[in-house]
């Protein structure tokens, strides 16, 4: 597609707003506290690991296992 590792980690960010949807994806809840307010809170609370009621998939976990991915998710989480 031409993304580079930083376009996807940027992409991804966009989940700072919204949530999942059970009946449009098969997966419920936000990924941030404040599902509303478009900021850096998505790659935020990807650091902090698991919390209770904040929706981590395997795309956003991957994020932080793939080494060059994870360089991005650190620099937005500043």
């Amino acid at each position: 597609m031409g993304l580079s590792d930083n376009d996807i980690v940027a992409l991804s960010g966009a989940h700072t707003l919204g949530r999942a949807h059970q009946e449009r994806s098969g997966f419920d809840g936000p990924w941030t506290q404040e599902p509303l307010k478009f900021d850096n809170s998505y790659f935020v609370e990807l650091l902090k690991g698991e919390a209770e009621g904040l929706l981590k998939l395997p795309t956003d976990k991957a994020l932080l296992e793939n080494p060059a991915f994870r360089p991005y998710v650190e620099l937005y989480a500043k």
